[in-house]
């Protein structure tokens, strides 16, 4: 699992979070640092949790350098701010789920284990989806 946010409290929390519910965890604190560790360990890493805000680039642009390394990556996108439009904006990114912050491990834990369609991508045509949820895009 990869976590990347800018906030180090948000980080430290989720990663001991995730260590205990048996994840493996890579961290990173901005989009540069994110695709370097995701380039390097893409083997090791079976899903990704994102940011959308943070220094330099957007949830919405990493998202997108991540599905250029590997077209299947699971991205989940988090945010304070979650609108319907917000959602929208993480599936057509190719994001397979978002969890609107703050939120609490188990519901981190209960949206990592929820099988997401691979096929994430929405056209342009699609309807916004209704009120964020800690449930997948599709």
């Amino acid at each position: 699992m990869l976590v990347v946010d800018d906030e180090p409290m948000v980080l430290a929390f989720v990663e001991e979070g995730l260590k205990r519910f048996g994840y493996q965890v890579f961290t990173a604190v901005d989009g540069r640092q994110a695709c370097e560790v995701y380039s390097s360990h893409s083997q090791q890493i079976d899903k990704v949790l994102l940011g959308m805000v943070m220094p330099g680039t957007t949830g919405l642009e990493v998202c997108r350098r991540l599905r250029a390394i590997n077209p299947s990556v699971r991205v989940i996108l988090s945010s304070d701010y979650s609108s319907g439009e917000v959602v929208h904006a993480a599936r057509l990114a190719g994001g397979v789920g978002f969890i609107g912050k703050p939120y609490s491990l188990e519901v981190l834990s209960s949206a990592l284990r929820r099988p997401e369609s691979l096929s994430a991508r929405a056209s342009a045509e699609d309807p916004a989806p209704g009120p964020p949820t800690p449930e997948t895009l599709d």
